[in-house]
């Protein structure tokens, strides 16, 4: 068997199981098998595949056509200039949350001397570890309830060499930071409504960890949460900045408004123009 016959065969059974993109997981996942890059795939078509490198690809193809994610059955998922470890304890990191990260750096970039920022629900630690890495002046407190999720976190952030920069805690939401002052308080928290959770695709509902997803019967109940909390552990001057589902803009917002704490609160879009991020300042 080569490589371009594999392919084929892989691409049909996914076709099979209603997997999206199915050449493209069939590639991603041979060219994981091989230990090369899915450019050798094309360059190699005709190279013979050994028995066990075949029986090695069936069962990651096996997997997928149940629907396990991609990325728990590679182990690792890429978010902005990061190769992050991921399994089923922590939430896959998307690209919208790019969209989070890069809005919190553009709003700390002109800050001078030591920023500190408070990551809540950190699971793989990818917004931890991107702000401590783009911004040089920050030190990040990343909490999580799970404890599995902070093991994860931890592998991540020793990975990037930030165990000195990035602290983690196991705790719910702003509980472990009591007495701390923050520049920024950062959350991609869980706001998909309850009644929502069993319509999402099986890759999502039957893998990735409910309470990573779960908002309540509206989607809101950690945003409530934040926003009643987090004005005790801002400066003056401070933000809070969320990632918000494509449609919960409006009801985000009117919950900063009803804190009567929060001013010059901005609605940013992601790059399919859908309102993707809150940020609500502080004080005065």
């Amino acid at each position: 068997m080569n490589i371009k016959e594999q392919l084929k065969i892989a691409a049909d059974i996914l076709n099979k199981h209603n997997v999206e993109s199915a050449r493209l997981e069939a590639e991603i996942l041979l060219a994981h098998t091989l230990n090369v890059g899915r450019l050798y795939l094309y360059i190699n078509p005709e190279q013979t595949i050994s028995q066990e490198q075949v029986d090695d690809y069936n069962k990651l193809i096996e997997r997928r056509t149940n629907h396990e994610p991609t990325a728990y059955i590679l182990g690792h998922r890429e978010f902005m200039d990061l190769d992050l470890i991921v399994n089923e304890d922590v939430l896959i990191p998307r690209p919208e949350t790019e969209v989070l990260v890069e809005s919190v750096i553009d709003h700390l970039n002109d800050n001078t001397g030591i920023i500190k920022i408070a990551d809540i629900g950190t699971g793989s630690g990818a917004i931890a570890i991107s702000l401590a890495k783009s911004l040089s002046g920050a030190s990040v407190e990343a909490v999580d309830i799970s404890e599995k999720a902070i093991n994860v976190a931890r592998l991540n952030i020793g990975k990037y060499n930030l165990l000195g920069r990035i602290t983690v805690h196991l705790g719910d939401l702003l509980s472990p930071l009591n007495g701390k002052k923050f520049n920024a308080i950062v959350s991609n928290p869980p706001y998909i409504p309850s009644r929502v959770i069993d319509t999402l695709q099986a890759e999502v509902k039957d893998y990735e960890p409910s309470t990573a997803l779960d908002g309540g019967m509206d989607g809101l109940d950690f945003y409530r949460l934040l926003f009643k909390e987090s004005p005790k552990f801002l400066i003056d001057g401070g933000f809070l900045a969320v990632e918000i589902g494509f449609d919960q803009a409006e009801s985000v917002k009117k919950l900063a408004e009803a804190e009567g704490q929060f001013k010059d609160i901005e609605i940013i879009k992601d790059l399919s123009k859908n309102d993707r991020v809150i940020i609500a300042k502080y004080g005065d």
